[in-house]
């Protein structure tokens, strides 16, 4: 419960600068910018969707990231790490 309220808060607070940030003539805009990031973010193990989510939009440290996962520091750099890989050919043509 504790991961689901820090995901949410992390997404609720950001989401808005989400989709400001989308160039114009992007191929994906606004609601269906949000809606691809969601969709590839719901595919991500829970693990690493929420230290990707803690760090981008909450922007978390390691340490807060960790201690909200009960994991160490390392650990919650490594799912962070490992979500981004997962993410990149999902959103590629995000970028």
């Amino acid at each position: 419960r504790k991961r689901a309220d820090l995901e949410r808060r992390a997404l609720d607070r950001r989401r808005p600068a989400v989709a400001a940030v989308a160039p114009s003539g992007d191929p994906l805009e606004g609601d269906e910018r949000t809606a691809a990031i969601a969709g590839a973010l719901r595919e991500l193990p829970e693990a690493s969707r929420e230290a990707v989510v803690a760090k981008i939009w909450g922007g978390l440290t390691w340490s807060q990231i960790g201690a909200g996962l009960g994991v160490s520091e390392d650990t919650a750099a490594r799912l962070f790490a490992r979500g981004l890989r997962a993410l990149k050919p999902k959103l590629g043509r995000l970028l």
